[in-house]
């Protein structure tokens, strides 16, 4: 998912319009080109809309990683998480 298709499903759960999202942040215009993917959006921008409406920063990030991670990074990720459960479950048999 990238950050303008998180946005857009940000902003409909919190049932706003693209108008109402970015008020007194930046216009609506700009605003529409992010969430279709057409432009860019700082990451000042992007923390003041996240803040303004109180968005989880972290379950917003998570959304959107795997867009912007290497195929490296995404294989190690990989292993990362099944060392970790690996390590979970001989430490529960334990």
């Amino acid at each position: 998912m990238t950050i303008g298709e998180a946005l857009y499903e940000e902003r409909q759960k919190l049932g706003l319009t693209q108008e109402n999202m970015v008020k007194g942040i930046i216009n609506k215009g700009h605003y529409s080109k992010i969430e279709r993917g057409l432009e860019n959006i700082s990451i000042d921008t992007l923390f003041r809309i996240i803040l303004k409406h109180h968005i989880d920063i972290s379950d917003f990030f998570n959304k959107v990683k795997d867009n912007y991670y290497t195929f490296e990074d995404k294989k190690a990720e990989e292993l990362k998480q099944r060392n970790c459960q690996i390590f979970c479950v001989n430490r529960f048999f334990s």
